[in-house]
């Protein structure tokens, strides 16, 4: 299956999770980032969380194994690398092999682009395939490294790429059911917008997260069936057709009534004055699917082709000046991660 050079996507890896590999002696892998458009629920009632998101590129992270005298990780969030390759030793009762983790490039933490699944999915997928052992499906891999305890949309993205709608956790699951994976409509861009300067106060990850989603309130009743319909009736399909104008509203109306779930902590649907101002100021300037991803503060802008994106960045920085917000096109990525493995 491996050929000398040979690119394979994840999906196609785990396609070998049930005969052994010869170990590698190079591993390249590059795994896209993840909008998430929000969640239908929280922590209540019989079916816990669940939601859509997209995986996007750019950014990507990149990371490459090569040989060494002992385990060793090098480059940016080596320090989550670590952690992660020692989750991956503790769950297969696997020594680390003896190479060289470096990364080339990582996804920025604590921007809502999914940096720690796409890193530890990364990690233990690179070092399974470098030992030679099977690859286990993404849904395996994330229980054995402590990930996709509320979405799972990144830990499907990994491996599938596109549009990933997912049920949520139920009280018998393993790990929550993938309802839809839709390929992105390839013409269609993803403007992200991020402020230059962000209050800390307004990033919420970690203990911060669990604590605050913890004291959420329940949300009103009706909130998660609405949610759902929005994704089922309109979003998902609007994809599959390439319906631009309804997906846009939809994915506008979904994401926002999904951040009022945290409204108690956001004070709205979005999480601070800066982000809801960029929100506004994106509809402002015309388009219709604009949105929070996760916590923010990357906000997304959905425009219909390159040259849209490209006149729609040119005007935002004609609003803010350069120093103000950052913009970046992105694509949807329908390939999810790839190795290469020599």
């Amino acid at each position: 299956m491996f050929e000398e050079g040979r690119r394979e996507t994840a999906s196609q890896l785990g396609g070998s999770r049930w005969t052994m590999l010869s170990p590698a002696q190079r591993v390249i892998l590059t795994a896209p980032a993840r909008l998430h458009f929000g969640l239908y629920g929280l922590a209540h009632g019989h079916r816990q969380f669940g939601g859509a998101g997209v995986m996007i590129r750019p950014p990507a992270l990149r990371l490459e194994l090569d040989p060494s005298e002992q385990f060793e990780v090098t480059g940016p969030d080596a320090e989550r690398a670590r952690l992660f390759a020692n989750r991956w030793h503790d769950y297969y009762k696997s020594e680390l092999p003896n190479c060289r983790l470096k990364i080339i490039s990582a996804l920025p933490q604590h921007w809502g682009l999914g940096s720690g699944t796409q890193l530890a999915l990364a990690v233990g997928t690179a070092l399974s395939a470098w030992s030679g052992r099977p690859i286990d499906e993404p849904q395996v891999l994330a229980r054995g490294l402590s990930r996709g305890k509320r979405s799972a949309v990144g830990t499907y993205g990994f491996t599938l790429g596109g549009l990933i709608a997912e049920r949520g956790w139920g009280e018998d699951d393993f790990f929550p059911p993938l309802d839809a994976r839709i390929e992105f409509p390839e013409d269609w861009r993803f403007v992200l917008v991020q402020p230059r300067a962000t209050e800390s106060s307004d990033l919420v990850f970690g203990a911060a997260e669990e604590n605050c989603l913890a004291s959420l309130p329940v949300p009103p009743s009706g909130t998660t069936e609405r949610l759902i319909a929005i994704a089922g009736e309109r979003l998902i399909p609007a994809a599959a057709t390439a319906d631009f104008a309804v997906f846009s509203e939809a994915l506008y109306e979904f994401n926002r009534n999904s951040g009022m779930l945290y409204a108690a902590r956001q004070q709205g649907p979005y999480n601070g004055p800066q982000v809801t101002s960029l929100v506004h100021k994106c509809r402002e300037l015309g388009v219709a699917g604009v949105g929070q991803s996760s916590w923010g503060p990357t906000v997304f802008a959905l425009l219909p082709d390159e040259t849209s994106a490209s006149d729609f960045c040119e005007r935002l920085r004609g609003v803010f000046g350069r120093d103000e917000v950052h913009s970046t096109i992105a694509a949807a990525c329908n390939r999810g991660a790839e190795v290469q493995r020599k």
